[in-house]
């Protein structure tokens, strides 16, 4: 019998409440279970003001890492980690201002200098919330530079499989079936897609996700890149290179952080298709979705 392929399961952002309740380590399995007709190796990355997953989960991992999120003002700020110092971003760039934050007395007040926040300390909190996501799942793939995988899937720490299956055509268990079929047939070239766009693919993602023109919409749960594309990007940048690239050639602003997933996947040239079924779902405590003490950066729109 041949060899399993071989992938890399990049687990990315913040844990929240992995270890709240054993619920959500059941999620996590389920979705694994979408991979187990392949060989993994788990990966992860989170920030150091989360909880780490509990022991019997991490000892799973190939690599994991929790870094403070100050790694993120200190690596913009230091003109050397840049390709070109000589011209690099400013930090001002990496978050998005809107134009009705001036309609908040808090705003209003940073920028007055009558609050006790400093409009620094204010943009270090809106850049970790632009830019955490996609540099946290960055720094999760770097951690395979090591070792070459068939491909490599980015998940969240949040995620489980969608429990509503009113939303689906077929049955749950269809629609996982389909979805381990699409991804088998794709990675082994077991057949081709009637010159479907997959033939040439080289990222999937769900099929929720709308891509024309090169605009993209997307939704963030789960992305599945051909290993040696993957490669050559960890390869050839850092992160800090990856929002280098976008702000000298997508905009002058680093995009909110859903938008900036579609900026990049755009400057790396992934041609994405969404193939997949739409299967994987936030879990936790959906009151707390837009919570503003829970998660403040919901409130300027992060």
């Amino acid at each position: 019998m041949p060899d399993k392929p071989k992938i890399a399961i990049c687990v990315s952002g913040q844990t929240r409440h992995f270890n709240a309740d054993p619920q959500y380590t059941e999620d996590f399995n389920n979705v694994l279970g979408l991979f187990d007709d392949f060989e993994y190796d788990l990966f992860g990355h989170t920030w150091s003001d989360q909880e780490n997953p509990h022991p019997e989960v991490l000892e799973r991992f190939t690599d994991y890492r929790s870094d403070d999120q100050k790694v993120i003002w200190d690596t913009i700020i230091d003109s050397n980690s840049y390709k070109n110092p000589e011209q690099h971003p400013h930090w001002s760039q990496f978050f998005t201002p809107k134009r009705d934050w001036l309609n908040k007395k808090e705003y209003q007040d940073i920028l007055n200098g009558t609050s006790d926040t400093s409009y620094i300390d204010f943009a270090k909190e809106r850049i970790n919330g632009h830019c955490g996501q996609v540099w946290s799942a960055m720094e999760s793939f770097l951690l395979t530079k090591h070792k070459h995988y068939d491909f490599v899937v980015r998940i969240r720490w949040d995620s489980k499989i969608c429990d509503e299956p009113s939303e689906f055509t077929m049955p749950i268990e269809e629609e996982i079936k389909q979805f381990k079929h699409t991804l088998w047939a794709w990675i082994n070239q077991k057949e081709k897609f009637n010159l479907s766009p997959l033939d040439n693919a080289n990222c999937l993602v769900a099929d929720d996700c709308l891509i024309k023109n090169n605009q993209f919409y997307t939704n963030d749960m789960l992305y599945v890149i051909k290993g040696n594309v993957l490669r050559n990007i960890i390869d050839n940048y850092t992160t800090i290179h990856i929002f280098e690239k976008m702000l000298n050639e997508v905009g002058h602003y680093v995009s909110m952080s859903h938008e900036l997933w579609a900026d990049w996947l755009n400057i790396l040239n992934l041609e994405c298709v969404p193939a997949l079924n739409n299967l994987i779902r936030l879990n936790g405590d959906f009151r707390l979705v837009n919570d503003p003490v829970s998660k403040p950066n919901k409130k300027w729109r992060a």
